[in-house]
């Protein structure tokens, strides 16, 4: 396991594998997974709920690809993204 993410009763955790794993603290059960990362996830980060927005979550992989996702709930055992993109910046050095 790389990470752990909390929010509003929700637990994500990440590690070398291409999907995170959503668990129900209160259950202690998994909940879904949210896959679709192409390499392995190396950082997750949640966002609480507030009136107008669901718990959101944000993964990164080794390629840098950013997904965000939905984690209130999903419909099946995988949870579809929101948005990805690709975090790479193409840096020019000067000499």
């Amino acid at each position: 396991m790389r990470k752990l993410a909390y929010s509003d009763g929700t637990l994500i955790s990440v590690g070398f594998e291409y999907e995170a794993v959503v668990w129900d603290l209160v259950s202690k059960e998994i909940l879904f997974t949210l896959a679709g990362h192409k390499s392995g996830i190396i950082d997750v980060v949640m966002f609480p709920s507030t009136i107008d927005n669901p718990v959101l979550a944000v993964t990164l992989d080794e390629t840098g690809e950013l997904k965000v996702w939905n984690v209130n709930h999903s419909l099946t055992a995988k949870a579809v993204p929101i948005q990805s993109f690709n975090a790479t910046v193409n840096e020019q050095v000067s000499h």
